[in-house]
């Protein structure tokens, strides 16, 4: 199947203004503190981290008969923002289900089994996206779901993905370097592993050694081996929110951002495992 969507790639805040003024609708183009977004916000970071995730929006603008074929991205292109171009650009059936389903896992994945026929399609791609940030990337990322969510598989790809996924689970909390009291840890893996890294403490730094990026994240559900806590009670109720700007003094680079329980390190710029430490250890010293 031809790819209906033209997609063009963001390095800066800069380049998705200027791509946007062009007429491309900006999908998921956070930088830092601040976004670019067109007439349909597809966005859920930064001043946009209360509204829903971009997929859920696209949903819905698509079933309200909305089209669209020219997209500005940056960054990884995950199952949210590629679901949500391939519905604006009716690549694929529209399925509020599926949609919802694909917000679960991008906002909210602590407790939930890929390997289930709910999030089954998700876990697929995913294991077949892994790719660096590029327009080559976001093309090939795209493609992938669009074959998935149109149903061209069979059930010896779903038995291999839940066996890879199972092979996964085994050896996630190996990823784990460091652990402060059970507090927070430091994991550094290709792939992220909320759901085991989270057994481990409520408040994650995750470096990835392929892409060179640092991931922040947090637990929102309590948990009794914490003594019932949740990652924003060790952080606050803005959980990182006040932390990104703090920590782009600590790097030296300006950008890191996100939303209060997930967040990142600059778009489009090389981390060091050195500095994914630091971050840490910064974050080890704030909790206390």
């Amino acid at each position: 199947m031809k790819n209906k969507a033209n997609l063009r790639y963001a390095q800066t805040l800069e380049d998705a203004i200027n791509h946007e003024k062009e007429g491309y609708e900006p999908v998921e183009c956070s930088f830092g503190k601040h976004s670019a977004v067109g007439k349909l916000i597809l966005d859920h970071h930064g001043p946009y981290s209360k509204h829903d995730a971009v997929s859920l929006k696209a949903a819905r603008f698509a079933l309200k008969g909305v089209k669209l074929k020219n997209f500005v991205v940056t960054g990884d292109a995950d199952c949210d923002q590629c679901y949500a171009i391939a519905a604006l650009s009716a690549q694929i059936p529209v399925k509020l289900e599926q949609a919802e389903a694909v917000a679960e896992i991008d906002t909210d994945p602590v407790g939930r089994d890929k390997t289930s026929e709910r999030y089954i399609q998700i876990l697929m791609f995913e294991q077949k996206t892994n790719l660096n940030h590029c327009l080559e990337s976001s093309y090939k990322s795209l493609d992938e779901l669009i074959r998935i969510y149109n149903g061209d598989y069979d059930s010896k790809e779903v038995r291999q993905a839940i066996n890879n996924e199972k092979e996964r689970k085994l050896s996630a909390k190996k990823d784990i370097k460091f652990c402060e009291q059970r507090k927070i840890a430091l994991a550094v893996a290709p792939n992220k592993a909320f759901n085991e890294w989270y057994e481990i403490a409520p408040v994650i730094v995750h470096y990835n050694p392929d892409k060179k990026l640092i991931t922040f994240m947090l637990n929102t559900k309590k948990s009794e081996s914490f003594g019932g806590k949740t990652g924003f009670d060790l952080l606050g109720k803005e959980g990182f929110a006040p932390i990104y700007e703090k920590l782009d003094g600590i790097l030296h680079k300006k950008g890191c951002g996100g939303r209060e329980m997930i967040g990142g390190s600059p778009r489009n710029v090389e981390m060091s495992y050195d500095e994914a430490l630091k971050a840490y250890n910064f974050i080890r010293l704030i909790i206390g």
